[in-house]
C-alpha cells in the first residue's frame, strides 16, 4: 500500500463525467472515495483496447484486482460520519449499479463489521488512464460534498486551480473530453431564484475552502429571459487576469462574485 499524503488524482474525463452524469450526491462521493482507496493500493489503471465500433474492451496488460474497505473507512472520509451502520452506502450502491458504467463488481456485504467490495472494470480504465490533464484532490474534501453542485466545483476547481486563467463550464463539457455526455439542461426562468441563491452558497463555500474567488456569469443569450449558460472563473494570488478582465460579460448577465469568506458582489 502506498504511503498515504492524504492525496489523489481524478483525469479531466473523470471530473467532466462527475459534472455532467445525472448521479446524486452520495453516489459521485462513493466513487470518489474508491478511486482514492483504489490509489492507495497503488494499483495503477490498465491500458484497454476499445474496438472500433466501440463495443469490445480488451485489458492490454493487467486485469485490475478486486478490493474491500469496511464502511467504518467510509465513514471517515465523510460519506456518512454521524452513522453507526452500513445503510449510508445501500442507495449509492444501488444507483451506480442500476446504471452501470465504471464496475465489474460492486457488493455490500452488511453485518458486525460490514464492507463493500468493488473491481472498476473496463469502462472505467479508459476514463482514469489519460492523466495529461488531472485534478489534484484532497480526501478530506469528500467530507465537504453535501450537493452534486459541490462535487462539481470541488473537481473542477481541482482540475484547474493551477492554470493561468481558469474557468469552466458548468452545464456543458471541456472540448478536451473524450467521454461525450449531453450537457445538463439550465434552470428554468421559474427555478431561477433559487438556483441563484444555492450556486452562491456553494460558491461561498468553495472559496471559503479553497482560498480563491469565484466569479459566476449566469448568461441570458437566448431569445427571452432566463439562463441559456453558467461560467465560472477561478481567481487566486497566482492566476492572471485584472479584476475588469475577470468580471467582463454581457451585459444581460447575472454575475455572482466572492471571495474568501466574504461576498465582494451579487
Amino acid at each position: 500500500m502506498v504511503q498515504d499524503n492524504k492525496k489523489f488524482r481524478i483525469s479531466l474525463n473523470m471530473a467532466e463525467y462527475l459534472k455532467l452524469s445525472h448521479y446524486t450526491a452520495p453516489s459521485k462521493k462513493l466513487l470518489l472515495a474508491l478511486i482514492y482507496l483504489q490509489h492507495l493500493e497503488q494499483e495503477g489503471w490498465p491500458k484497454v483496447s476499445i474496438s472500433a465500433d466501440g463495443t469490445k474492451f480488451t485489458y492490454d496488460d493487467k486485469i485490475p484486482k478486486k478490493h474491500f474497505c469496511y464502511a467504518a473507512q467510509l465513514r471517515s472520509l465523510g460519506l456518512a460520519p454521524n452513522s453507526k451502520s452500513s445503510k449510508f452506502l445501500e442507495q449509492p450502491v444501488k444507483e451506480l449499479l442500476a446504471n452501470n458504467v465504471f464496475f465489474d463488481d460492486l457488493s455490500l456485504t452488511t453485518g458486525r463489521n460490514s464492507y463493500l467490495s468493488w473491481h472498476f472494470g473496463r469502462l472505467a480504465a479508459p476514463l482514469m488512464t489519460d492523466m495529461d490533464t488531472y485534478a489534484l484532490m484532497e480526501s478530506k474534501d469528500i467530507a465537504h460534498c453535501n450537493s452534486d453542485l459541490d462535487v462539481v466545483l470541488l473537481t473542477q476547481i481541482s482540475l484547474r486551480y493551477k492554470m493561468r486563467c481558469p474557468s469552466f463550464s458548468l452545464l456543458t463539457a471541456d472540448k478536451r473530453a473524450s467521454w461525450k455526455l449531453q450537457s445538463k439542461e439550465p434552470p428554468s426562468a421559474g427555478d431561477k431564484r433559487a438556483f441563484i441563491m444555492k450556486l452562491r452558497r456553494v460558491l461561498q463555500k468553495w472559496a471559503n475552502l479553497k482560498s480563491c474567488r469565484l466569479v459566476a456569469e449566469l448568461a441570458q443569450t437566448g431569445c427571452a429571459p432566463g439562463i441559456t449558460s453558467v461560467n465560472i472563473r477561478i481567481s487566486h494570488g497566482e492566476t492572471r487576469g485584472s479584476d475588469d478582465q475577470l468580471r467582463k460579460f454581457h451585459p444581460r448577465s447575472t454575475v455572482i462574485d466572492v471571495g474568501p469568506k466574504t461576498t465582494v458582489g451579487f
